[in-house]
């Protein structure tokens, strides 16, 4: 039988954690809420006066911040899309073909792993920009225009190749491991009644790993919609990422203000998404019981 902890010794042993956290992570986060309302001022000295004004200046439609927001949720959507797919086909690929040089391939998609994003987002700008091996090899072969550019473009081409490149080997190795849940007789028996290896993929696997799949999914875009450093390198002047954004403004306007009104909505976006996203993974569970 184990020995009772009384609930006040177990939160005298707690307390030095939650300090510790407390003003490593809740109190800034406090500040942030209250600097966006112009209660608590990170830069000149002045008086808290309770104001929307930031606020106000974000949600305007003719305003740069609506922009930049919606700039960097469609570009980690889409990373998100290729992402899945490419990590779902190669978890099936992974799990279920036996080749000669099987390890030393799954050891090698792993690389991204191991690299920082800042150095990942360097190499990859380095391949895409004009005159770089991809950018000429493209070109060459007719693909893209010469003039065509893929980092520092408007359409945030050169973030979404880095993400995806960086990211897809989480999500590999996610899927994976909730392939080897699947009870493997569950596929035995749909190949044994005429089912094809792809039917059975779609209709059986697929189903039973979404859970996985879409907790993949939801990692894997809130580190994206958040990213500084792919962004910094690989973006354009505009539009922006809105953690550039948040780093403009901070660093060469001083506006404080609307950079915690921006980081308020970013959290808050993170939060709303990864409840819904929550909220769909408990519903596929609750109909698979």
């Amino acid at each position: 039988m184990k020995p009772k902890v009384k609930f006040s010794v177990a939160l005298l042993y707690l307390l030095p954690v939650v300090i510790f956290y407390s003003f490593i992570f809740v109190l800034p986060l406090i500040l942030v809420f209250l600097q966006s309302f112009d209660l608590y001022s990170l830069g000149a000295m002045k008086p808290p006066q309770f104001t929307l004004k930031y606020y106000l200046e974000f949600f305007d439609l003719k305003g740069p911040y609506l922009e930049s927001l919606w700039f960097s949720f469609w570009n980690s959507a889409l990373a998100t899309i290729i992402i899945s797919v490419i990590s779902f086909f190669l978890a099936i690929f992974f799990y279920f073909i036996n080749f000669k040089g099987k390890s030393f391939i799954s050891a090698t998609y792993k690389i991204p792993l191991f690299i920082p994003y800042l150095i990942s987002a360097f190499a990859w700008w380095n391949l895409l920009s004009p005159g770089g091996y991809v950018q000429r090899l493209l070109s060459v072969t007719g693909i893209v225009n010469p003039n065509t550019l893929l980092v520092n473009d408007p359409n945030g081409i050169g973030i979404i190749v880095a993400n995806v490149w960086m990211n897809f080997p989480y999500m590999v190795l996610l899927l994976v491991g909730t392939l080897k849940m699947i009870d493997p007789t569950l596929i035995e028996a749909s190949r044994t009644l005429g089912s094809t290896f792809w039917k059975s993929v779609f209709k059986i696997v697929l189903p039973l790993s979404m859970p996985g799949f879409l907790a993949g999914s939801i990692l894997s875009f809130i580190g994206m919609f958040g990213a500084f450093s792919v962004a910094f390198i690989l973006g354009a002047s505009w539009p922006q990422y809105m953690s550039i954004s948040i780093y403009n403004d901070v660093t060469q306007f001083s506006l404080y203000g609307i950079a915690s009104v921006q980081s308020v909505v970013y959290m808050i976006s993170a939060i709303l998404i990864t409840y819904f996203y929550t909220k769909i993974i408990s519903k596929i569970q609750g109909e698979r019981k």
